[in-house]
């Protein structure tokens, strides 16, 4: 086998598709990076599943080939679904999650380790950010770890909502950040969000705002002085900070 062709109808003989041209990487002749889309089950299982993905690399290997997927979430749609399923495929012992956001054609990156990650393996996580994130013709990009990073505890959250409420979800998260924390993207803080719901702390209306639920309310009580959570609602609506 020595050409894209072969490789493409290898891989549909395994039942695993793909997308656009097959690239050679940068490891030598024989090492090769693959697009596929992947789709999500009834159950949000994965499809094609890692489990044959991996079985397809190990036939390529036995062969001298070296196939690298870049799994493209939606056929390429969901540009930080495309990229989480790409990192967790490879990296998926080490990294819980992957969270991304993009501005004015920059990217970042953000990591959600499950173990310390060394200076090498940072590298080559940022290496495979980097071709995945090519296609989408974005060069620069930059990675941080979320374990080094000031992000917003749930009680940051809860304040902050209770103070600007009802709050969009992109409102509250330019809140935070202008208060000085960093939102790795806005599914980093929808997810945050989905658990405090779940948890029956906070309240998500029919028009997609956000308000404390009553037990959180009770729970945070009230202060008083500057910094009491009516003085600051009044300074929010003062300074035009609340979202209705």
């Amino acid at each position: 086998m020595s050409n894209n062709v072969e490789i493409q109808s290898r891989l549909h003989d395994l039942e695993i598709p793909c997308t656009g041209a097959i690239v050679r990487g940068d490891l030598g002749e024989k090492h090769f990076f693959v697009h596929v889309p992947i789709l999500r089950s009834a159950e949000n299982k994965q499809i094609p599943p890692n489990k044959k993905l991996n079985f397809a690399k190990e036939l390529f290997a036995k062969e001298g080939i070296s196939i690298d997927f870049l799994l493209h979430d939606d056929f390429g749609l969901d540009v930080e679904g495309g990229l989480r399923a790409t990192i967790l495929h490879t990296f998926g012992d080490s990294v819980r999650n992957i969270f991304l956001s993009i501005s004015e054609g920059v990217a970042s990156v953000w990591i959600d380790p499950k173990v310390a990650l060394e200076p090498e393996k940072l590298a080559e996580i940022k290496n495979r950010a980097e071709q995945f994130l090519f296609t989408f013709d974005i060069e620069n990009v930059g990675v941080a770890v979320t374990t080094g990073e000031k992000l917003p505890s749930i009680l940051v959250c809860l304040r902050t909502i209770r103070t600007l409420a009802p709050i969009m979800n992109h409102a509250l998260l330019t809140e935070l950040v202008n208060g000085g924390f960093s939102i790795p993207s806005l599914d980093w803080l929808n997810r945050r969000l989905d658990v405090m719901r779940k948890d029956g702390k906070i309240i998500r209306k029919e028009d997609g705002t956000y308000v404390l639920s009553l037990i959180s309310l009770e729970k945070l009580g009230s202060e008083r002085g500057r910094g009491s959570p009516d003085i600051k609602r009044i300074l929010a609506l003062g300074r035009g900070a609340m979202i209705r």
